[in-house]
């Protein structure tokens, strides 16, 4: 298969990131520190030895960018790829389920709404208490497990792809970057805790194609009578389902991560992303609006952003036009 740009453009950019703190500072291949406050303010491109100027406060761009494909790559990629495989475990769970519901323990489920409704209620009292938000969830989820411990034989409830699909909508309606504002401030610009949030919001697309590519398998004929024969269960599952939905929805995780680097990006910009010392595209272009004279600086990270998006793209578009195929695993 041919190869394009985008693959390039992509590798040249986790190059950068992965070599970045041996390529510039005072003892790297460039001199220049990145965030560092030494040089003059508002220096052109190709001049003093700034290849491609300074911002408003003498920070070198060239340097900035360097280390924003560090922040870009190392937040990013393990966003999409956790991403990625909620979507997967979700959306092979939706697809047994389907088949076959599972129960769900309905007074367990009632009062532990009912616990989650009083925590959001008196959200404030329970901070004063040294609760934070994350227990919002964690509570909940824990009563109802002692509650259908106690109680087995109570009655339950069946539609468990019924609520995987629900939460899949709701999900969706939700507009991911309101979620990750509203989550954000709890997060305390943490490393890790914005990387779960990313993910959080970004697995129902994974989740809807994996679900959708099995569904089309399972009317396979070769499918139809593995089942026939008594051949489906989860080692079945594993062993051939699995192995041709991956060909058809892993070029999806491109799409995840040109979503997640567009997110860290508007947080950034926001002012709500990564603390200050973690240099972003995103932050470049927050610290360069202020000096709008200065063309350059909202300039370079602008270019750098918008290809790296691109390049994703442009790669599944290229993955779609020229597919692997592979033949089906049959029985």
């Amino acid at each position: 298969m041919k190869r394009s740009w985008g693959s390039y453009w992509l590798l040249f950019t986790g190059l950068l990131g992965l070599v970045a703190p041996w390529l510039v500072g005072p003892e790297g291949i460039y001199p220049w520190p990145a965030g560092s406050f030494d040089s003059a303010a508002g220096i052109p491109p190709f001049q003093q030895g700034h290849l491609l100027g300074t911002d408003g406060y003498g920070r070198d761009v060239l340097a900035g960018l360097i280390q924003a494909c560090r922040s870009a790559w190392a937040l990013c990629l393990p966003s999409a790829f956790f991403a990625g495989l909620v979507g997967i475990i979700l959306g092979i769970l939706e697809l047994g389920l389907s088949r076959k519901s599972m129960s769900v323990h309905l007074p367990a489920l009632l009062v532990g709404l009912f616990v989650g409704l009083i925590m959001v209620l008196f959200k404030e009292n329970f901070e004063m208490l040294g609760l934070n938000s994350m227990y919002l969830f964690l509570l909940p989820l824990a009563v109802y497990f002692a509650v259908s411990s106690v109680f087995p034989k109570a009655k339950r409830w069946r539609g468990g792809s019924s609520v995987l699909e629900a939460s899949r909508i709701i999900i969706t309606s939700i507009p991911g970057l309101w979620l990750l504002l509203m989550f954000s401030d709890q997060m305390q610009k943490n490393y890790v805790g914005l990387i779960v949030l990313i993910a959080c919001t970004s697995w129902v697309g994974m989740a809807r194609l994996t679900r959708s590519e099995g569904m089309r398998l399972l009317q396979a004929e070769w499918m139809m009578a593995a089942g026939s024969l008594g051949f489906i269960g989860w080692r079945f599952w594993f062993n051939h389902l699995f192995r041709n939905i991956f060909p058809a929805i892993w070029p999806a995780w491109l799409s995840i991560f040109a979503g997640c680097l567009l997110l860290e990006s508007s947080l950034a910009f926001l002012g709500v992303g990564l603390p200050d010392h973690h240099i972003g595209w995103g932050s470049m272009l927050r610290h360069g609006k202020d000096f709008l004279h200065l063309w350059w600086v909202m300039l370079m990270p602008a270019i750098f952003l918008s290809l790296t998006i691109g390049a994703a793209f442009h790669l599944i578009f290229s993955l779609k036009a020229n597919p692997n195929k592979q033949q089906m695993h049959n029985v």
